[in-house]
């Protein structure tokens, strides 16, 4: 949420009275404004026609490149696997051990897909089956891709969405259709109301207004405006442990003996999914817990109070069913024991491996 003026200043004035102490809240608010969401949207949602015009090319040109690139990377390790396999039903036998129909092997292969979450997780296991050695590294690269092209496409919708208004404004609606036409010379009779015309983004080419349209839909009909793709994260190696404990990387909550340790799991699973930060969290689970919630909970010396934010939290890390129940089984067992049978030694940072 952009803040206005009158906010920041009376934030300053509540602040540290002193010149540096003010220069320093002002950076932190303004460095808080710009990583927010709704200030990447504002930058778009009030760019001049021109201005919007030349960002949509320029995105349109990006959809193409970061697409080119994922097919690329997938196509080629799918083609190892072909000419290791030697056989003409190949892509059958691809699809079947990563459990994804041939229909959609060959839609990600012709690139003839919108980005969602589903289409990422077929991605994901063709890597996974494909070239398996080199798995973690092309999984690596192709989610970064995927990312990009997924940003890319809410971006477009929203510069469709921008045009269209901007298109309105220049040509003026009459009464009944929404805003009036400020420049009509006074004394104009309107003999008759009329439809507002087809914006700028309606009348794009045919190849362009289909890709603004397929951004809404996937091919399984889940939302298309997801800003993070929520996969599961990517696996260990099956021989990686810990140094001390010689356990696996991933954390396990049912080894938490207090509900501090229960925290200090919360922090170490983050971190072993990949450290995505508070706000990157809050959309993740379309904010059905803000930044500041997470940001709470993960540095409290306790557990969550209510189970669903745990939920959320697991989920918005891509935690898989069997993630989810361990943690719910967790935090139940130690929400049920005293508060006073749950306090012990803390672990220090040297500890966590041991948590793992």
């Amino acid at each position: 949420m952009l803040l206005s003026s009158a906010e920041i200043l009376r934030r300053l004035v509540g602040g540290n009275s002193s010149g540096g102490g003010r220069v320093g809240a002002m950076k932190n608010l303004l460095i808080e404004q710009q990583e927010s969401e709704g200030y990447w949207r504002y930058t778009i949602e009030t760019l001049p026609a021109g201005a919007a015009r030349a960002r949509r090319r320029a995105t349109q040109e990006d959809i193409l490149r970061i697409r080119g690139k994922l097919n690329l990377l997938v196509s080629a390790v799918v083609q190892y696997e072909l000419e290791r396999l030697g056989g003409a039903d190949g892509v059958e036998v691809i699809a079947s051990v990563a459990s994804i129909p041939t229909n959609d092997v060959w839609r990600l292969l012709s690139g003839n897909y919108q980005p969602s979450p589903a289409v990422w997780n077929h991605v994901q296991r063709l890597l996974t089956v494909c070239q398996a050695s080199q798995a973690p590294k092309k999984i690596t690269a192709a989610h970064q891709l995927f990312k990009e092209l997924s940003d890319l496409y809410e971006e477009q919708e929203i510069l469709a969405r921008r045009l269209h208004e901007l298109d309105r404004a220049r040509r003026g609606v009459p009464h009944g259709f929404g805003q009036h036409r400020t420049t009509r010379p006074h004394g104009t009779e309107i003999t008759g109301a009329t439809p507002p015309q087809r914006s700028l983004a309606a009348k794009s080419s045919p190849a362009e207004g289909k890709s603004t349209a397929d951004s809404r839909t996937s091919d399984e009909g889940t939302d298309l405006t997801v800003r993070q793709i929520i996969s599961s994260p990517i696996p260990d190696l099956p021989d990686a442990r810990l140094p001390r404990s010689l356990k696996p990387l991933r954390p396990d909550p049912m080894l938490a003996s207090t509900k501090a340790m229960f925290t200090d799991t919360m922090r170490a699973f983050r971190t072993w999914a990949g450290n995505p930060s508070y706000r990157a969290l809050e959309r993740r689970c379309d904010k059905r817990v803000s930044y500041s919630t997470f940001r709470n909970m993960l540095n409290s010396r306790t557990m969550p109070a209510k189970l669903d934010h745990v939920e959320t939290f697991v989920r918005a890390l891509g935690g898989t069913e069997e993630d989810l129940q361990r943690w719910a089984t967790a935090w139940r067992r130690l929400s049920m024991v005293p508060e006073t049978e749950t306090t012990g030694h803390t672990p220090d940072v040297a500890d966590l491996a041991q948590i793992g």
